[in-house]
């Protein structure tokens, strides 16, 4: 029953490597480290965060899930609203202050991160209602589902990367993985009926 769980995350690995390759093949290993940098700020320094939060509660997530229904999405509920409002914050805080950052910890030639930056801050709103989704799948034994969205971010972000990187560099891998985490993350729930019920209920 775990399978589809294991095959998701292992989706992932190759998933986070697709945006290095792009940019490797048609730039070179100096933008691969402008976006490397882009990543560790946003993701690196917030996924911990949401992660953290998210697997501490679940335990309690999974209890009344079996216990009591609608204290379950109760919490639910007020999680989403938690991790909405950490997103939030981290997409205005490196909007905000983004620029100062990078000039006052990395030198000139990282300047080319600002404006990936600006984009790509605000993964963690997106990337947060996923990882609350992915414990919902788990609790309802729908995992699978987790499998087909990943997929569908995957094949969306080969595309967008194939498109948008030999045009606008580390901008575009920064669009592209944004584009594609919000397929993997929202669009795919709206697209099935159940999984926008049950979103829409956390809300």
């Amino acid at each position: 029953m775990s399978f589809p769980l294991l095959l998701s995350n292992g989706i992932i690995m190759f998933y986070i490597t697709i945006d290095e390759l792009f940019l490797k093949y048609y730039i070179g290993d100096h933008a691969n480290g402008i976006f490397a940098t882009v990543q560790f700020l946003v993701i690196g320094l917030s996924w911990n965060i949401g992660f953290s939060i998210i697997n501490a509660l679940y335990p309690s997530l999974a209890e009344s899930y079996i216990d009591d229904e609608k204290s379950y999405f109760h919490k639910m509920k007020k999680l989403t609203k938690i991790m909405c409002g950490v997103g939030l914050f981290i997409g205005l805080f490196y909007t905000f202050f983004g620029n100062s950052i990078l000039d006052a910890f990395f030198t000139e030639s990282y300047s080319d991160a600002k404006t990936p930056l600006l984009i790509f801050c605000w993964a963690p709103l997106i990337i947060f209602l996923g990882m609350i989704y992915e414990k919902h799948l788990i609790n309802s034994n729908d995992i699978q589902k987790n499998v087909y969205r990943f997929v569908s971010g995957c094949v969306s972000n080969i595309l967008l990367c194939y498109l948008l990187i030999p045009v606008l560099q580390v901008t575009g891998a920064a669009i592209a993985v944004l584009a594609s985490h919000f397929i993997t993350n929202i669009v795919y729930i709206f697209l099935d009926n159940k999984s926008r019920k049950e979103l829409l209920s956390f809300f």
